[in-house]
């Protein structure tokens, strides 16, 4: 569902620990996850991956055990060690987060550079980091066996995504890579399980926003009318969900900012 509170996150059974995908937004929603854990499972948790650098995914994390080995990619890393950084992101502003929780950054005990594999003869786990999409540090974590992938915040179940710093070209990226995964099932930080199909819309709404904005730049559309101009044009609510009118034009406004610099690389402006 769109619970605020609490997010989604993967457990995965292997035989020397359990290893857990995102920490939940806060402490309090991670000792509900643990809780959950505990009344599944007696084996420890090895393993804790944090799929992008938001407080959705990692906002817990103190909540877990000291012996837990923290893994993330680089951009993880770089990101959450970055003051400017809005490690809060979505999760900003949203009522049922306490205002004054003073979040931990996270920092990863591991970091990866690439593809990792943790060897299991039932259900081996493939970690993916990527190129900047959703965020400057996103994480696939794939199980082959089961056919699943979590993904963090890279799938947009509900066609309503969060941009604050977002690549739009390298998320357009990111969404065809992960129809290649043969998976069946494919989970984001919020919402139900979804299906290439669902991710193959999402492509395409980017696709869409990223054409639309080059052909209103084309058309030498003034600066202050392009936000509008994309909210409005044909196609803007089949593609995407309007929950937010601040989310959608601040993706917007990342698309144009690409645009712009693609268009300058081409000695067009």
């Amino acid at each position: 569902g769109r619970s605020v509170t609490h997010a989604n996150s993967l457990v995965v059974d292997l035989p020397g620990g359990l290893l857990v995908v995102d920490a939940q937004p806060t402490p309090r929603a991670a000792t509900d996850l643990l809780a959950a854990i505990g009344a599944r499972s007696s084996s420890p948790i090895r393993y804790l991956v944090f799929s992008h650098p938001h407080a959705v995914a990692s906002g817990g994390a103190s909540a877990f055990p000291d012996s837990t080995v923290r893994i993330a990619s680089r951009g993880y890393r770089d990101a959450v060690a970055d003051t400017e950084y809005d490690f809060l992101g979505e999760l900003r502003d949203l009522p049922g987060i306490e205002p004054s929780l003073d979040w931990e950054r996270p920092v990863p005990d591991l970091v990866l550079f690439g593809r990792t594999r943790i060897e299991d003869p039932r259900q081996p786990v493939i970690l993916l980091p990527v190129a900047h999409a959703h965020s400057p540090g996103d994480l696939v974590v794939f199980l082959p066996e089961a056919g699943v992938v979590t993904a963090g915040d890279l799938p947009f179940s509900d066609s309503a995504p969060y941009a604050g710093a977002a690549r739009v070209s390298g998320w357009i990226s990111q969404l065809n890579s992960l129809m290649t995964l043969g998976s069946r099932r494919i989970t984001a930080s919020r919402g139900p399980a979804m299906d290439v199909d669902a991710l193959r819309a999402q492509r395409n709404a980017l696709v869409w926003l990223q054409g639309t904005v080059d052909e209103l730049l084309t058309k030498d559309t003034p600066e202050d009318e392009l936000t509008a101009a994309v909210r409005n044009a044909d196609g803007a609510s089949r593609h995407f969900a309007f929950r937010s009118t601040e989310d959608f034009d601040r993706l917007v406004t990342r698309a144009i900012e690409e645009a712009r610099e693609r268009r300058r690389q081409a000695g067009l402006e």
